[in-house]
């Protein structure tokens, strides 16, 4: 039903455009993979071929009343979510001139270099963008954004103040098999800047939220350190309205004959949440249409131990803390190398080997797909 509805309002939409200038884009995604490596799973891949993890497809259409007034909304689909349609942008903006722009309702959160069009697979040159940096919980929010664009010399400089919140109250946490819980991400303000020319983009992102997580076993443990005697050691490894920081970088370059693609984040979190770093670096030469590319990830998630040590050594609840907090501890290495082929202007073949090293865990994922835009 929720599907048919939106499908309904998209028609409804699209055949009142002769009351605006409307356009329509869209994207898809079909791909195939298998694990190389038996009795593993990365991203979704088995040792049996797979076409779910990487297929999607999604549709936008920006609807403009006047110079000034415009509406967008981009619909997407996966196959992993059999094709629910979601909708990543909903927003109205408003252009007070040729340099001030403000934006309002569900607009994407800048979290990364790339985070505006990750689900538009043939805008880069990878079958997934790098799971480490590009690792966020959810990609929109409701709130308002305020955009400020310049021209300086042969750069293009656009500069985003966002503010908004996230609440989902049938969140499920990320290879988990707990039922769905409430993420609520409130008071959340970010800045981020990108500087533009022809053959370079350096991006900038930091931002400021205040977040809520308390699945069920978080909250068992919890209750169980609290009744041992140490409230305020559960309350602070407790995950309700702590403030964290987000801090992302980015360089791109490109002039059509190498590519060298790089970003780092750090989310500086508390609580049970682990400190995050994430950092890639992606190399390539084209040979015309090809594109041969090679990219190293690495990722390290840092659990708060500090926080389990005013319960003594010799008490087994410290075993309990521990774990709580070690829950979320991670260490991951990947290596990939992929090929791009432009079918044509709006076409990519690409195919991409991908050696991951998890916790220890190695998965040896090949991907073969196709990117189409619209």
């Amino acid at each position: 039903m929720k599907i048919f509805s939106r499908l309904i309002f998209l028609f409804f939409l699209v055949t009142n455009s002769h009351a605006s200038d409307v356009k329509i884009n869209g994207f898809l995604s079909a791909h195939a993979g298998t694990n190389l490596e038996s009795n593993a799973d990365t991203y979704g891949y088995d040792d049996s071929i797979r076409y779910r993890p990487d297929t999607l497809a999604g549709i936008q259409i920006t609807a403009r009343t006047s110079s000034k007034m415009s509406a967008t909304i981009q619909l997407v689909g996966k196959a992993n979510d059999e094709f629910e349609i979601n909708a990543e942008w909903a927003f109205i903006e408003y252009k007070i001139d040729n340099n001030w722009s403000v934006q309002g309702g569900r607009i994407r959160i800048p979290w990364f270099a790339q985070s505006d069009y990750l689900d538009v697979k043939q805008t880069y040159h990878w079958t997934r963008a790098p799971q480490g940096v590009y690792s966020a919980p959810f990609n929109s929010f409701e709130g308002i954004k305020i955009r400020y664009q310049y021209d300086m010399s042969n750069w293009h400089s656009n500069l985003a103040l966002t503010a908004g919140n996230y609440q989902n109250s049938n969140y499920v946490l990320s290879g988990s098999t707990l039922p769905p819980t409430l993420f609520d991400g409130k008071s959340w303000y970010s800045i981020a800047w990108n500087l533009t020319n022809e053959t370079t983009r350096l991006f900038a992102s930091v931002h400021s939220v205040q977040f809520t997580l308390e699945p069920e076993n978080v909250v068992a443990g919890l209750q169980e350190i609290s009744d041992a005697g140490y409230a305020e050691v559960a309350d602070d490894i407790a995950v309700v309205d702590k403030q964290s920081y987000i801090i992302a970088l980015g360089y791109f370059f490109d002039n059509s004959k190498y590519l060298l693609h790089g970003e780092w984040s750090l989310f500086d979190l508390d609580g049970y949440f682990s400190d995050q770093y994430s950092q890639y670096i992606s190399a390539g030469q084209y040979f015309g249409d090809w594109l041969i590319h090679l990219t190293y990830e690495k990722d390290k998630n840092k659990p708060h131990y500090s926080l389990a040590n005013p319960i003594p050594n010799d008490d087994p609840i410290k075993n309990s803390a521990l774990a709580l907090l070690a829950a979320q501890k991670k260490e991951n290495e990947v290596y990939s190398v992929g090929l791009k082929y432009d079918l044509d202007i709006n076409t990519a073949f690409k195919i991409q080997y991908s050696y991951d090293k998890t916790n220890g865990q190695t998965g040896k994922v090949l991907t073969v797909g196709i990117d189409y835009v619209f």
